[in-house]
């Protein structure tokens, strides 16, 4: 486990300009007009428990997230949180809890009192194979609703154990660095998180409506358009079914989200592409060329995906003429 600390300031920026400090796939972000505007975001990878932990300490920012692949909890700790979703919007201030599926949802929070909004997120991949606590998932996932219902009363006890937690990693000697407590803390938040989440107001998972000619007219649509700037509405439009229809679709059919297909899409015709271009070819544009507008992401999920870095794998094209 490792706690990183990062910060932004400035009034306004495109979300690229932002990637690197920011958690979520960001449309757009902004920060609110003050005299001294800025973002700090502090996260810890959880390793037990597929997912990380977030802390946000913001003057004021506004922003559109695209989060087809994740599951969000947020524990808004001082300050006021707003979340418009599909089905209206949210409210919650310190002591509060929001926890969402995924989709897009844009996000407004505010200081009180001259004091910075201050806040800690969860966010666990919404792909189950990446879940531990798979069974749990399932039937959280298996919705059409944005917002989770939760259980107030753990709530309290989600904010403390969380504050604990991102408060001793970010100490000058945590406590937590010894292994046996950190699987501890870990086992204590995922008892917890599945505590907080109230089954008994799911229904059992029920089988996608949409036809798997639906979903293969959905996975060529990605295919011939996979190096525009596509949002996950724009393959459900393509098809003519809802945002939710295709999440369940790619979810009951193919055990991922449709965010993920279109990812690895980009990957592999990236790969193909590194494997046969002129040896003055520049890795930023066939990242480009292949829908990917963050240099570094695109570095890291090409690594994640092939063991290795795309500048490695044109390395090794221009010096042998070619890689298997």
């Amino acid at each position: 486990m490792k706690y990183q600390e990062q910060s932004l300031q400035g009034r306004r920026g495109s979300s690229d300009a932002f990637a690197d400090v920011l958690f979520s796939r960001a449309a757009w972000f902004r920060l609110h007009d003050s005299v001294k505007p800025r973002l700090t975001v502090g996260s810890a990878q959880l390793s037990t428990i597929t997912g990380s932990l977030h802390k946000a300490v913001s003057t004021g920012h506004e922003i559109e997230v695209e989060d087809d692949s994740f599951l969000t909890i947020m524990l808004p700790v001082r300050g006021d949180l707003a979340v418009k979703a599909d089905d209206g919007e949210h409210r919650a201030n310190s002591g509060g809890l929001l926890a969402f599926r995924p989709g897009t949802r844009t996000t407004a929070v505010s200081s009180r009192d001259d004091k910075p909004f201050e806040a800690y997120l969860f966010k666990a991949p919404a792909s189950l194979s990446a879940l531990s606590w798979a069974n749990f998932a399932a039937r959280v996932l298996d919705s059409d609703e944005p917002l989770i219902k939760t259980r107030a009363n753990v709530a309290g006890s989600l904010h403390n154990l969380v504050d604990y937690i991102m408060s001793d990693l970010n100490s000058e000697a945590p406590f937590l660095s010894n292994p046996f407590a950190w699987a501890l803390a870990e086992t204590l938040l995922q008892e917890c998180l599945t505590e907080l989440i109230d089954l008994d107001k799911f229904e059992q998972p029920v089988a996608s409506p949409v036809s798997k000619r639906k979903l293969a007219e959905a996975e060529a649509f990605i295919e011939a358009h996979y190096n525009e700037p596509l949002k996950v509405a724009d393959i459900a439009a393509s098809i003519g079914i809802s945002v939710r229809e295709l999440q369940r679709a790619f979810k009951h059919y193919r055990g991922e989200t449709p965010w993920d297909r279109l990812s690895r899409t980009r990957l592999r015709k990236a790969r193909s592409q590194l494997l046969v271009c002129p040896p003055d070819t520049k890795v930023q544009d066939v990242a480009l060329d292949c829908g990917f507008t963050h240099l570094g992401r695109f570095a890291s999920y090409y690594h994640q995906s092939y063991s290795e870095f795309p500048s490695e794998t044109l390395k090794r094209r221009t010096q042998k003429g070619g890689v298997r």
